[in-house]
């Protein structure tokens, strides 16, 4: 996590000014800025919690969705319990917990879990919009996985493409001889 830059020290800062810089933080200024959210947030949750009141569920609610994305998993994991413990039967609390299985890379896992909860809310559009944005997701990195194949495409008539784990290496070979003499008969 990067510290917060050209802002005080959280813990230094008083209930008010961690409140407001939190929020501030939430604005569309700091667009991206979710380590300083995480940052005023955890240090609200640390310090302040009994004062929080209400706001403490938003508060617990950004900090979780911040620390998955940060990979602060103990975090995650307390602030999920603490949602869980005050609402246990509810929907949205039940999709940051697919959001989490997502952040861990467990697609179906996820998946499995959204159509649990569509089965007992067919219609919730924000469930639905989950398994929109984990389907994406999960395009999206498996694509990555996957473009090193893309660059090699130039070459495949002329190289063989095998990887080596060797570290993090992965080296072309030139075909063998009987791929070249295959390619001189055809």
């Amino acid at each position: 996590m990067r510290p917060p830059q050209s802002l005080d020290d959280p813990a230094s800062l008083s209930f008010a000014d961690l409140v407001k810089q939190q929020q501030s933080a939430s604005s569309s200024q700091t667009e991206g800025r979710g380590d300083l959210l995480l940052a005023y947030g955890s240090c609200l949750l640390r310090k302040f919690r009994d004062k929080l009141g209400d706001a403490l569920w938003g508060v617990l609610e950004t900090v979780y969705l911040q620390a998955l994305e940060f990979r602060q998993d103990r975090w995650a994991t307390y602030c999920l319990q603490a949602l869980q413990t005050r609402w246990r039967d509810s929907t949205r609390v039940k999709r940051l917990k697919g959001i989490a299985l997502e952040a861990q890379g467990q697609w179906a896992a996820a998946l499995c879990h959204y159509d649990s909860l569509l089965s007992q809310q067919p219609h919730d559009p924000l469930t639905r919009k989950r398994v929109t944005a984990a389907l994406k997701n999960q395009v999206k990195k498996e694509s990555r996985n996957l473009n090193h194949s893309r660059v090699f495409r130039p070459f495949a008539g002329k190289m063989k493409f095998v990887e080596k784990r060797n570290g993090s290496h992965c080296f072309l070979e030139p075909p063998s001889v009987e791929v070249q003499a295959l390619e001189k008969t055809a």
